[in-house]
């Protein structure tokens, strides 16, 4: 009688055991959840680069002359394009900075030569002293 009492409390804990059941997931849902959180990581390290690069460009004008002749002359801003970004990031960068093939200015340094002209992030570089500029990243090396 013992014995019975034990298994039949022995299988009525069992039966209350709580039982998970993995959720079924849409791919599509998944899918877009996954291209917003690259947007949103793209537009954080845009945010987080173009800080670094103000702050880096104060601190190289302030000190350019403690170097005396080792500084390399800056214009204060950065290029990209579409074929400068990874493959399955590049839907993400077209979606948020507006990339392509052409070479634009990714970003322009506060109190720079750059941001003084009028140099604006998204603006696309076609041509260097009278020479066409080639897209992709044949134009982007020709540049740097």
């Amino acid at each position: 009688m013992r014995l019975f009492l034990v298994v039949f409390m022995l299988a009525g804990i069992a039966a209350c055991a709580p039982v998970t059941k993995t959720p079924a997931i849409d791919s599509g849902l998944a899918a877009q959840e996954a291209e917003l959180q690259r947007q949103a990581a793209i537009r954080e390290e845009i945010r987080l680069t173009q800080r670094i690069f103000d702050v880096g460009w104060r601190l190289a004008a302030a000190n350019a002359p403690l170097c005396g002749t080792d500084v390399l002359p800056r214009i204060g801003f950065g290029l990209t394009t579409r074929d400068a970004v990874k493959a399955e990031m590049r839907p993400a960068w077209e979606k948020v900075a507006g990339i392509s093939d052409a070479v634009q200015v990714q970003y322009v340094m506060k109190g720079s030569p750059a941001d003084r002209a009028g140099l604006q992030s998204g603006d696309k570089v076609v041509a260097v002293d009278g020479v066409a500029v080639d897209g992709g990243k044949t134009g982007l090396e020709k540049l740097l």
